[in-house]
């Protein structure tokens, strides 16, 4: 179990370990984690209207909830503290004491920034209580707990989406997968890698050739839901199970250790079946109008069944072309295309199932044989 300290601070003290201060051992500086947060350091989530509610808190005294801070195993004196809940109310504070932007208020005049308020009233913000709780993750603990304290404080706030909780499954980047799934995904996860092995980055450079990530696919978001994608496909080659490329963070954790290395000829499998994969794709006429991308990544619920035949084995060079042709036939075939959207939403939903897959197989091996 984490060891876990609850303690009151103020606002300006707390502002005081949000960055570098040579007052303050390094131990106690407090740094908002973009490893397992919604949003990096600097932007977090939150509109502006969010952020001046809570500023408004501040200054009336309402209740405003724990910062909850941690420590990975190990740790040493000189390791921060990362937050694990309340990036958002940390970054709001520290951006309003900067004079980022305003509290509420129904005039311009109304508004003002921290600089602009009287003597009394900056004292006060300042002086505001801030609850912490430090929690010290132990050697003992399970490698998901981050990503399970995480899920389990903000179920009521707003569900965690899959990527979110692989995102923060990873946090310290001790995951081959999901570190091998960043390198795939490219754009702003390069910058958090200190080496991006070749064969990631040609595959990374190829996919965005074809698959363009444009100024969306760098939204927090976008890039989660990509990296979930990403390890649904490394998850689903390693055990050849299309099922895990539903990119489900429950059907995915177990797979996502330490331990789960990739190794030399795993790497050569995957670099093969992804270069088969997009050689595939570009071989399409009009790919995008079947099977449309979105930021970067294309509609899984269109391009599984590639994937599938792809670590299935299935994809001989008689198939290869039966496929390519296939899906080049239904762009001018409505039967044939409305039979194949028909399997592809079966049993009401989006979900990856082996049948849809099987039936996606004998579809167009029976259109080849017409």
């Amino acid at each position: 179990m984490p060891h876990i300290n609850t303690l009151n601070t103020t606002a300006i003290a707390f502002i005081g370990r949000l960055s570098e201060n040579e007052e303050l051992p390094t131990g106690e500086l407090i740094q908002i984690c973009g490893e397992f947060q919604r949003g990096d350091e600097d932007t977090g989530v939150w509109p502006t209207p969010m952020k001046r509610a809570y500023i408004d808190s501040l200054l009336k005294g309402y209740p405003t909830g724990v910062t909850m801070i941690v420590k990975p195993p190990g740790a040493s004196h000189t390791t921060k503290w990362m937050i694990l809940d309340g990036a958002n109310r940390a970054r709001a504070l520290r951006d309003f004491m900067n004079d980022k932007f305003t509290t509420s208020g129904e005039t311009k005049e109304d508004r003002k920034k921290f600089s602009q308020l009287n003597t009394e009233t900056r004292v006060v913000m300042q002086q505001r209580a801030v609850h912490i709780q430090e929690i010290r993750i132990t050697r003992e603990d399970p490698v998901d707990i981050i990503a399970d304290l995480f899920s389990r404080i903000n179920t009521k706030i707003c569900p965690l989406k899959p990527g979110e909780l692989i995102k923060a499954h990873g946090w310290l980047k001790n995951i081959p997968i999901i570190e091998t799934a960043k390198g795939l995904v490219g754009g702003r996860w390069h910058g958090h890698m200190e080496e991006i092995p070749a064969w990631i980055q040609t595959i990374c450079t190829s996919w965005h050739e074809l698959f363009p990530p444009g100024t969306h696919g760098e939204r927090e978001t976008k890039r989660c839901s990509n990296l979930a994608t990403m390890c649904g496909m490394i998850v689903s080659s390693i055990e050849e199970d299309i099922v895990l490329l539903d990119s489900d963070y429950k059907k995915l954790k177990r797979h996502l250790t330490p331990e789960n290395s990739i190794s030399t000829e795993l790497a050569t499998r995957l670099t093969a079946r992804f270069t088969n994969f997009l050689n595939i794709m570009s071989n399409i006429p009009n790919v995008h109008d079947i099977m449309p991308s979105q930021c970067g990544m294309p509609k899984k619920k269109k391009c599984f069944p590639i994937w599938g035949f792809i670590i299935g084995e299935r994809m001989t060079n008689i198939f290869r072309e039966r496929l390519i042709q296939f899906y080049t036939d239904i762009q001018n075939d409505s039967n044939l295309k409305a039979a194949y959207e028909q399997i592809l939403s079966r049993g009401g939903d989006s979900h990856i199932t082996l049948n849809k897959l099987n039936a996606v197989y004998n579809l167009i091996n029976l259109h080849a044989e017409d």
